[in-house]
């Protein structure tokens, strides 16, 4: 037998255009409402109507829009208004509305002005694509995702192709400086900064290492960091990354706890975060780094509930601060406010891939015209192991702390 209904199979009813009207107010999902032109009273609404603001009919009847308060933004109104007046009709405009509960709910507007008898009345249509809109900006979200993802891959495949290289000059560099140092005729100011070069190319060898792993897979050393061992040894360092007549400002606390992680990449974070600073600067200025061990008020929650101990590692500046947008794409690889040619944008990434790798957090604040504060927490090594000095490979593998997230 075919699934196949024939036209004269069905019966049909002879229902008055009237009543086929109102069956159709009434039975449509969609938010349906009758409006006077000339002053904006509801004469009607349906079902949908209700669902959508969660007025019931008798508190949206004989009021105006304006009264009843449901445009998320009342500033629309006045030009939803007159466009309707100037063109007559409305087509999938996108709107907000405002349910009683305080939810917002955006949908698609469509209005025509009708004649009915001798009365002229704005029939609106509202559809809710609330749940759309909403899946579409995870899609946006997820996509930005896996565009970020996709950056930071080919970023680790450049630095894993050109860190072979780079090695290559580092080892002639401290090849020239050893034979410079043998010199005898050498001056003692000579040779202390043939040290100080030193120094350098052996912290450069060392982030080679880690352009290379950066380049297969990227993963958190394993050991345990003094992080005033760490900071003193990067002191002069930080002097010259912040030159007068810009000020430096150095407060490490005592008795800290050892840091869980990789001394050259926690180096590298420290480094970024200052150099940002001084370049927030506006010529004079102070760059204050400030490591405490942090205070449970300070962690998020779910940092305070594992009961793991932190170490905070604060850089301050009193430059140009930041306004809310530029915050928001901060640790976006690549997104940078300098001038061309400045910067790459790949600072703050950096610093961002490492502490969530080491399962810490970061935070920012910032107000323009009063400096940046960046907050960085790593979580404390727990094994009873020998910090180990800036520069130093670590001697044994870690349990890693639960997972943290990254604040933005």
């Amino acid at each position: 037998m075919s699934h196949a209904v024939a036209q004269a199979d069905i019966p049909l009813l002879s229902v008055p255009s009237g009543r086929l009207l109102a069956a159709i107010f009434d039975l449509s999902p969609d938010a349906i409402a009758l409006n006077r032109v000339g002053d904006g009273i509801f004469v009607a609404v349906n079902a949908g109507f209700t669902l959508l603001t969660g007025l019931a009919p008798g508190e949206a009847q004989g009021r105006s829009l304006a009264e009843i308060g449901i445009l998320a933004d009342r500033a629309e109104l006045r030009p939803l208004v007159a466009r309707l007046q100037r063109e007559g009709a409305l087509r999938n405009l996108e709107l907000r509305l405002r349910h009683r509960s305080g939810a917002i709910r955006t949908g698609l507007l469509s209005a025509n002005v009708v004649q009915l008898g001798r009365e002229a009345l704005v029939l609106s249509v509202y559809r809710d694509v609330t749940e759309r809109a909403r899946a579409q900006a995870e899609k946006a979200l997820l996509e930005g995702q896996l565009r970020q993802a996709q950056k930071l891959d080919a970023l680790g495949r450049l630095a894993g192709g050109i860190a072979h290289d780079f090695n290559n000059l580092v080892t002639v560099i401290q090849a020239a400086v050893l034979d410079a140092r043998r010199e005898p005729l050498a001056s003692p100011r000579l040779r202390e900064t043939l040290s100080d070069v030193e120094v350098a190319c052996g912290r450069a060898a060392a982030l080679t290492r880690q352009l290379t792993a950066f380049g297969r897979a990227p993963a958190a050393g394993s050991g345990a960091v003094d992080p005033a061992a760490l900071i003193a040894g990067l002191r002069r360092h930080l002097e010259r990354v912040v030159p007068a007549p810009a000020a430096l400002c150095l407060e490490v606390g005592g008795g800290l706890p050892a840091v869980a992680g990789d001394p050259v990449q926690i180096e590298q974070v420290v480094l970024n975060l200052v150099q940002n600073a001084r370049d927030a600067l506006r010529g004079a200025g102070r760059v204050t780094l400030q490591v405490a061990a942090a205070r449970a008020a300070e962690l998020p929650a779910q940092a305070r509930a594992s009961g793991q101990p932190f170490v905070r590692f604060t850089v301050a500046d009193d430059g140009a601060g930041m306004p809310p947008e530029v915050q928001a794409r901060l640790f976006e690889p690549f997104f940078t406010t300098k001038e061309p040619g400045k910067g790459t944008g790949l600072g703050l990434a950096t610093v961002h891939g490492i502490v969530q790798r080491h399962r810490g957090f970061i935070s920012v604040r910032s107000e323009p015209g009063r400096g940046s504060t960046f907050d960085v927490f790593l979580p404390a090594f727990r094994a009873a192991l020998r910090p180990i000095p800036a520069g130093e490979e670590s001697p044994a593998r870690l349990t890693p702390p639960p997972e943290q997230g990254v604040e933005p």
